[in-house]
């Protein structure tokens, strides 16, 4: 079984799978599982110029020498890569090599630099064994401006410049991954002709993102949503899928809540969508597949760290639509106890 239906990823953009690979924690170990995925048609791959060190990028890069399948890359820019970080680190005059640096910590650091930005293309280029990357996008531009005001002048700055790489046939387009949604929103009124994609987190238990991706839809910008099954109850990460038995009881209480978390979520999807098949469907399948027809987004990306993630995600794009999935989402959290 591979996958057939497909979205445009942005208004007259490339075609793109429901179901989008996201290589955030996926190396060397992870090819044949890459490769099995792209078989499948799921053609949308998400990476990033820093995601381990640059290897995520790399990964692709090799396999696109052996495979046919095509891919759509989708690349995020800003973060930096261990080396890049060094750079700052051990370099007296780096305010004149990198400018608008932000270094927190050993290894996290951040740019804004338009020139830098540029920069982080052509070495993504280089590692993707690419002359084109589909779509750039800025990585959490808020762990840039933390405790600051956004500075739009900057961001423009670099719109500008990623404009010019599309002028050059270099990249097709651009946006922003964020989950600062009222500085992404206000971004919207400073769009230029390439910013075509926005990125925010979508859940089941996290759903403030909802309101943003209608704005985005109706600005004509697509958008992909990322974290479907790793969400957040309370003060807690949880899993939205079916609960196995835990490796060790050193958490119980945390595995008890969970469980019972997801029992009442399952009980509470049998009990109100009427088509068939969901009641017989893992908790999983079930919420991809409400996610992934939620109006106006145009991929779900998922860590597909093993065959049987991409299997389960493959079942959940069979699953039948059906009219009011957006408001049974927002009921959601009303009628089932998180604590």
């Amino acid at each position: 079984m591979v996958l057939q239906l497909f979205k445009p990823l942005y208004p007259n953009g490339p075609l793109v799978s429901p179901i989008g690979i996201g290589t955030y924690r996926m190396g060397s170990d992870h090819k044949d599982i890459i490769k099995y995925a792209l078989h499948k048609n799921m053609n949308l791959v998400d990476t990033s110029h820093h995601s381990l060190g640059g290897e995520s990028e790399a990964i692709l890069g090799e396999i696109s020498q052996y495979i046919k399948s095509p891919m759509v890359i989708m690349t995020k820019l800003g973060l930096l890569t261990p080396e890049e970080v060094s750079i700052f680190q051990n370099t007296d005059s780096f305010t004149k090599v990198w400018e608008h640096p932000y270094l927190q910590g050993r290894n996290f650091g951040y740019t804004l630099s338009p020139e830098r930005i540029k920069d982080q293309v052509v070495r993504s280029l280089g590692r993707l064994r690419r002359d084109y990357i589909d779509v750039c996008l800025l990585q959490n531009p808020e762990y840039y401006f933390q405790g600051l005001k956004w500075d739009r002048d900057l961001l423009i700055q670099v719109f500008e410049v990623l404009e010019e790489l599309i002028k050059l046939k270099i990249i097709g387009a651009y946006g922003i991954s964020s989950t600062d949604y009222i500085n992404l929103k206000n971004c919207f009124s400073d769009i230029k002709p390439g910013f075509k994609m926005i990125q925010v987190p979508l859940n089941w238990l996290e759903t403030d993102s909802l309101e943003l991706i209608a704005e985005a839809h109706a600005k004509n910008l697509g958008v992909v949503t990322y974290r479907p099954l790793d969400a957040f109850a309370g003060e807690n990460l949880c899993r939205l899928v079916d609960p196995s038995i835990p490796l060790d009881t050193k958490n119980q209480q945390t595995y008890n809540q969970w469980y019972q978390l997801s029992v009442n979520l399952k009980e509470h999807a049998k009990e109100t969508i009427p088509f068939p098949g969901y009641a017989e469907a893992p908790l999983s399948q079930i919420v991809l597949a409400s996610l992934m027809k939620t109006k106006g987004v145009s991929s779900v990306l998922c860590g597909l760290r093993k065959i049987s993630y991409v299997d389960d995600a493959i079942l959940a794009c069979q699953l039948p639509q059906f009219p009011g999935f957006m408001k049974w989402i927002n009921d959601l959290q009303s009628s089932i106890e998180v604590s």
